[in-house]
């Protein structure tokens, strides 16, 4: 088995670190523009705008039904055709943002139909005007829900710009391919490019992890609060009374009529009906 040049592996890294912020600026702007992109077309399919409702619709369908990389040709090489010149790294940002502004959309759109049409209502009732409301009260739900989908959308867009080397960007994937035809050490090269690309979603993989490990922790909590709870024939003998000092619980036989009651932490007593 052939051993890694390490030597060439050093000499070779501050381009990947060039290559990697590169990646990383270009990603980031592209996934910013196409979250707004995203929520601008899921606010009009939520709100049902007659004639744009249509037009986010077909672009919602060519968006994603089409590759990046064809995306990222028809920017670059088709537009100047009819006169608009681009920058690769506009190319880049934009094709990034027309890509995932149809999966932020849909992200966004299934947060926004998962709130009751009632909790809209209310707040009209209540003298919101819609935009108010949007902002308010639905906004702010719908990003909770629609968080999951967002981030794996992150990842996937973040994953998608090793095909900006296809329009002469120096990234990440352009730097590896570049360092293999001239020197032809491609398992160095690529070695490189895969701790590049773990450094960029390490932090994702950890966060993910924290959440797996926050959701056990709760489902045994709520298994163990199950297990201590009181039993159906015991919550028929007894009721809980909460003591109004120290909000201490207690438990209590259930009788008729009312009862004087005291609390063995603080002492103070009170009269309750059983």
């Amino acid at each position: 088995m052939e051993k890694l040049n390490w030597e060439f592996m050093m000499k070779v890294l501050p381009l990947y670190r060039e290559a990697l912020w590169l990646t990383l600026r270009l990603g980031l702007c592209g996934t910013a523009l196409a979250s707004a992109v995203g929520l601008l077309c899921a606010a009009i399919q939520y709100e049902k705008v007659p004639v744009l409702r249509q037009i986010v619709a077909g672009y919602i369908e060519l968006s994603r039904n089409t590759p990046l990389l064809i995306q990222l040709f028809f920017i670059y090489y088709g537009l100047p055709k009819i006169g608009i010149k681009t920058d690769p790294a506009v190319c880049g940002v934009v094709g990034l943002a027309f890509l995932g502004g149809s999966y932020m959309a849909e992200a966004f759109r299934s947060g926004l139909e998962a709130i009751e049409p009632i909790q809209q209502e209310s707040a009209l009732s209540l003298g919101l005007t819609r935009g108010q409301t949007m902002r308010y009260v639905i906004l702010p739900q719908a990003m909770s829900i629609s968080m999951p989908a967002f981030m794996a959308n992150v990842i996937f867009l973040l994953k998608e710009t090793s095909v900006f080397s296809a329009v002469s960007l120096m990234d990440l994937m352009f730097t590896a391919k570049d360092l293999i035809a001239m020197y032809a050490k491609t398992t160095e090269a690529l070695a490189l490019l895969v701790v590049c690309y773990l450094r960029i979603f390490s932090r994702n993989i950890y966060a993910r992890q924290q959440e797996n490990q926050k959701l056990l922790q709760f489902w045994w909590k709520l298994k163990n609060k199950r297990a201590n709870r009181p039993s159906r024939e015991e919550r028929r003998k007894y009721k809980v009374f909460i003591c109004p000092t120290c909000k201490q619980k207690l438990r209590v036989p259930r009788g008729k009529g009312k009862i004087s009651i005291s609390c063995p932490k603080c002492g103070t007593s009170f009269i309750k009906k059983t």
